[in-house]
């Protein structure tokens, strides 16, 4: 599956991982050999939709044929009503990705001011205002940020019903695995992914500290 394929299903996850019937999409999956018999098996195990959906959109996304993500297109058209919604939901997300890498709307290192490094009240202020403003968009600067997606569903499971702590628990998160990485490097990491989101206004505010 191509890049731009990939964040086009990225783009709209939690659209997917709530509304896909999950039965019927595994089912046709599995005829499309997309899915295996084993997986149906583990979906058996999981209780909970919204997981089961997760674990059929990882396996969609680790499948290597070239042909995986129209036939998964094809799968959503082939649902009456909401699902059909779905399929051109994961459309335009796909076609504003592509235009997006066309014009390749990457804040580079220049537009950031000359600054003395931040010290940590600097990045925990950072951090916390990108939570309050993040939105929906919070799993994809996730992703974007390396973060897996056992890590991301850890931060929601840990603070269920309060999806702003989530979004801190994930920031942080993100924060702690520097390790010895130079924080002017994750400064510029941070601003690319969120252009990358979509979200510039934000990356604009982060790089003139105003919070």
């Amino acid at each position: 599956m191509e890049k731009e394929e990939q964040e086009a299903i990225y783009g709209i996850w939690d659209q997917l991982v709530i509304s896909m019937p999950t039965d019927y999409i595994a089912t046709k999956l599995v005829q499309k050999r997309l899915l295996t018999l084993d997986d149906l098996d583990v979906l058996e195990k999981i209780q909970i939709q919204v997981k089961k959906n997760e674990y059929i959109l990882k396996a969609v996304i680790r499948c290597p044929s070239p042909d995986t993500f129209n036939i998964f297109m094809d799968t959503l058209r082939s649902i009456e009503s909401l699902s059909q919604e779905l399929a051109a939901i994961l459309d335009k997300s796909y076609q504003n990705h592509m235009q997006n890498n066309n014009r390749q709307q990457v804040i580079e290192a220049e537009s950031i001011p000359k600054e003395h490094e931040w010290s940590e009240y600097d990045w925990s202020e950072c951090l916390q205002y990108l939570a309050k403003n993040l939105g929906r968009k919070w799993k994809m600067l996730g992703r974007k940020l390396g973060i897996s997606e056992s890590r991301i569903s850890d931060c929601e499971d840990d603070n269920r019903g309060n999806i702003a702590e989530a979004r801190v628990s994930m920031l942080f998160a993100w924060k702690g695995s520097w390790g010895d990485a130079e924080p002017s490097s994750k400064k510029k990491e941070l601003l690319k992914a969120l252009a990358n989101c979509d979200l510039q206004s934000l990356a604009y505010d982060i790089s003139q500290k105003s919070w």
